[in-house]
């Protein structure tokens, strides 16, 4: 049973034509940003920064991450910090007044607390506890959805690698493809080759060509001789239907061996030429190069595969990892504001219950005061924290809106993002053809509309004959489309008529043409026998040119048929689709768009927003809404210190003398 792959299961299919990440990028930056994140302002120092960060030379990266520094500090993190010290400015006096509530200014008026001062107090800790443990949920719920926009980048990365082993493999076939065709042909034109070489020897000095004519020259001696034999004797020759044929073959065989024949080593000369423009054309240029190119797209696509094949458990492992660490955090948000509001429904719940006059005796209502006191000093120091946790959320937020402004532009201007040394190393050197620019291919692929990449290689590089069109105006001017430039036919018209002469001359005697003097019979004879062998000699000296002749042609249309199918792979329309990459910028952006523009990036700054207000809301709103609770339902500060078992710290405990039990009511007056 085979295992279903995470990306399987977790993922959606993605559409072909990328239309769901259709995000519109065309800069990196997004008008639809508030004006406050829009990175335009820090987009300067931030590229120096990285551009000096990739470059040694450039040693401007203290003084550029100082300014990009500065900009963000000043502009996100700042502000929280001194909303803090606002904050704790502006409670120091309710700290105050609650340490120093029984004495001085602010101890509790002398007729008490009615009825509608406690409800409104009541009501104001209600609004400020309901408004602060709403924002702090909202708070972890956008802590929580990062993990749904951490996914999506997850998915997007598996299918950005599953589409570029796709184009990687239809590249791959293509050059495997022409690969394949130019073997074919160099094989042909070695082959080629080996017969032109076979022609050139038949026509030098001792060569098949002369050894031929100079056996027909023989032959047409013989044929001489016999004919002036016959016309001194009046043998009527012409009645001879055998001879007739034998002077034609002879006749003809002397006149191709020795004048037609050898005028075709100029032809041969052509085919050299022809063949030599051909292998310049293809094998010297395009052989090595197309040879390292599918070796490199070979070893490059299994690499692309095997990372497709194992990247799925760690997209797993990152995806467990990334629920474990965001849950976490989140709980550790969660949790520090559930202490504080659970301290404070139990204070005020106990603080609602009437307080004994006896400061020696725990009572519900001094339960309640503790308890209140112990949540709002548990929040006044935990929540220091969330105002630095708040500042460093909306921080990371600005820098991934920052970092994915980089990202989303840099493939779309290299040389204004990356700088002029990063393009530089980019630069892939192909040999004789020229360098290829990777920050220009990259750059081309993202415009709009978008340039394939082989039109854009093309360009780059010195690759005239590796295009179609030089490839078959090779084929035109190198006549090897007129058919075949050895005259095979002429070759095989010179074997049939040695083949006939040698023949004929074997089986035709003086007798069977009607000659009765014997000594003329003989003399004859002896000269059809002399025709023979040299029509024989020369026929056996014509195989070997001949089957090279026979050859070449035949190699001539298989060399045509693989030029043919070389140009018709190099064609423009067929490598555009190869290596169309078209589909790459809707894709890139899926993968950053997430943790950058979308929903990742969105939690970091919702998130740190909606803490920093309920933080701001609970230490200021709550806070004090809640010492007021103490004081108005408590009774702090009506009289000095409580019972020793309801303070945190016993040993501060300072025993009240014992008054004597007074009814507690809402109108109680305390006397000075």
């Amino acid at each position: 049973m085979s295992r279903k792959l995470w990306a399987d299961e977790q993922c959606t299919p993605l559409p072909s034509d990328g239309t769901e990440f259709n995000t519109g990028v065309n800069t990196g930056e997004s008008t639809l940003e508030p004006y406050v994140l829009q990175p335009q302002n820090r987009m300067a120092p931030m590229t120096t920064f990285l551009q000096s960060v990739i470059d040694e030379t450039v040693r401007t990266d203290e003084q550029a991450a100082r300014d990009y520094a500065r900009e963000v500090i000043t502009s996100f993190l700042l502000p929280p910090l001194v909303l803090l010290f606002v904050v704790l400015l502006l409670l120091l006096p309710c700290w105050i007044c609650r340490c120093l509530a029984h004495k001085g200014p602010c101890r509790p008026r002398k007729g008490g607390y009615r009825r509608r001062h406690k409800a409104a107090v009541g009501c104001c800790c209600f609004v400020f506890f309901v408004l602060t443990l709403t924002l702090a949920c909202l708070a972890s719920l956008q802590m929580a959805n990062l993990t749904p926009g951490m996914q999506r980048t997850l998915c997007s990365t598996h299918d950005l690698f599953s589409n570029v082993t796709g184009t990687l493999s239809r590249v791959y076939s293509k050059f495997d493809a022409l690969d394949t065709t130019l073997a074919a042909l160099v094989a042909e034109l070695a082959l080629m080759q080996r017969y032109v070489d076979c022609l050139d020897r038949g026509f030098a000095s001792g060569g098949a060509v002369p050894t031929s004519c100079t056996h027909m020259t023989t032959a047409s001696s013989k044929l001489a001789s016999i004919e002036t034999t016959a016309a001194s004797q009046g043998i009527p020759l012409s009645a001879s239907a055998a001879f007739v044929s034998l002077r034609g073959s002879v006749r003809s065989g002397s006149r191709l061996a020795c004048t037609t024949v050898p005028s075709f080593s100029d032809a041969t000369g052509e085919v050299k030429s022809a063949l030599a423009n051909v292998d310049l054309s293809v094998t010297s240029v395009t052989s090595d190069t197309t040879s390292s190119l599918t070796t490199f797209l070979k070893s490059l696509d299994d690499l692309i595969k095997n990372i497709n094949s194992t990247h799925d458990d760690y997209l797993g492992a990152m995806e467990s990892a990334w629920d474990i660490n965001v849950g976490l955090f989140a709980a550790g948000v969660t949790i520090g504001v559930v202490v504080f509001l659970l301290l404070t429904m139990l204070g005020c719940l106990c603080i609602m219950k009437k307080r004994s006059m006896d400061v020696r005796k725990c009572s519900t209502n001094g339960v309640g005061v503790q308890t209140i006191g112990c949540s709002w000093v548990y929040f006044s120091v935990v929540s220091v924290f969330y105002f630095f946790l708040s500042a460093m959320l909306i921080f990371s937020g600005v820098v991934l809106t920052d970092g994915g402004s980089f990202l989303l532009r840099a493939p779309r201007a290299p040389h204004d993002t990356l700088g002029t040394y990063a393009c530089e190393q980019l630069i892939v050197d192909v040999g004789s053809f020229g360098k290829i620019g990777g920050c220009n291919l990259t750059k081309q692929c993202f415009a709009s509309p978008s340039v394939d990449l082989w039109t854009t290689i093309s360009q780059s590089l010195s690759f005239e004959k590796f295009q179609a069109s030089y490839l078959e105006g090779q084929l035109n001017s190198s006549g090897l489309l007129d058919g075949s430039p050895v005259r095979v036919s002429s070759y095989r018209n010179l074997r049939s008529n040695v083949t006939r002469a040698s023949i004929v001359s074997d089986t035709i005697t003086a007798a069977s043409m009607g000659v009765t003097n014997a000594t003329v019979a003989a003399s004859i004879d002896s000269d059809f026998e002399a025709m023979q062998i040299a029509a024989e000699s020369a026929r056996i000296a014509l195989i070997g040119q001949l089957t090279c002749a026979t050859n070449a042609t035949a190699t001539v249309d298989k060399i045509v048929v693989a030029l043919q199918a070389m140009i018709s792979e190099l064609e423009l329309s067929s490598l555009t689709e190869a290596f169309d990459c078209s589909w790459w910028p809707t894709r890139y952006d899926a993968v950053f768009w997430p943790g950058t523009r979308g929903s990742a990036r969105n939690s970091f700054l919702n998130g740190g927003v909606l803490l920093l207000i309920a933080t701001s809301l609970g230490f200021f709103g709550l806070v004090s809404t809640l010492i007021a609770v103490q004081v108005v339902w408590g009774g702090v500060g009506e009289r000095p210190g409580c019972c020793c078992c309801c303070r945190n710290c016993c040993c501060c405990c300072k025993m009240a003398p014992a008054l004597p039990p007074v009814e507690a009511t809402d109108e109680l007056i305390v006397k000075p």
